[in-house]
């Protein structure tokens, strides 16, 4: 899931202190677009929040960009 949906994407691509909550909807836009169900899009929105808590409890240069993202449910 993680290497296919966020590693392989843009988003994944990104320096994570240069990921921002515009590439984060961007990188939501781009799952759904591609027709992945509600149920994997969470899941790898999940895998992402957990990647960045990690950096944030690690004291990353990264702590202070991660905003509380509610993932969107639309269909």
């Amino acid at each position: 899931m993680a290497r296919h949906h966020i590693i392989g994407s843009q988003l994944g691509a990104t320096p994570m202190h240069r990921v921002r909550p515009s590439a984060v909807d961007g990188w939501l836009a781009e799952l759904r677009r591609k027709g992945l169900s509600d149920s994997t899009r969470r899941n790898a929105y999940t895998i992402l929040r957990a990647v960045f808590d990690a950096a944030v409890k690690t004291r990353s240069s990264v702590s202070y960009l991660w905003p509380d993202f509610a993932l969107p449910l639309e269909p």
